[in-house]
């Protein structure tokens, strides 16, 4: 019975974590942003979203975990971060999804998810307006394409 706690033991230290290679992604699809017009003169202002074809990067692994936003899917109120790099937190790594949130602003914190087997990413800043759903791509940022 001790060889059978030991080997089973054994198994899973030597195992690892089967998700702690690098994931690196790029999403292309819809993002959109809320944006506000009034009129001149008035002192009503309409409301709408602004779609727009995006690429959005993703990057997971032992170099940390952040998600890359294109300029035009940002707040005019952000924490500016180089290159436009987001740190992930409250990562959940599960067999079907892979989920977590970054932070844009102080008030600004969308949730992430992407679906592992049709590859699509989506998230939403709940009452900020921004929105993305793409696919995603697993790409090597080791190699060069040419």
């Amino acid at each position: 019975m001790k060889k059978l706690l030991l080997i089973v033991v054994l198994g899973l230290v030597l195992s690892g974590n089967a998700y702690s290679a690098n994931l690196n992604l790029t999403c292309e699809g819809i993002g959109s942003k809320s944006k506000t017009m009034s009129q001149s003169g008035s002192t009503s202002e309409l409301r709408y979203f602004e779609e727009t074809n995006s690429i959005v990067n993703v990057s997971i692994g032992n170099k940390g975990n952040w998600i890359q936003m294109p300029m035009h899917l940002l707040p005019r109120k952000r924490i500016k971060k180089a290159n436009n790099k987001y740190e992930i937190y409250d990562l959940k790594i599960l067999e079907s999804s892979i989920s977590g949130k970054f932070k844009l602003n102080f008030v600004n914190k969308p949730s992430m998810t992407i679906d592992r087997y049709s590859g699509v990413l989506s998230f939403v800043s709940r009452g900020k307006g921004i929105s993305f759903t793409g696919e995603c791509k697993k790409v090597d940022r080791e190699e060069k394409k040419f």
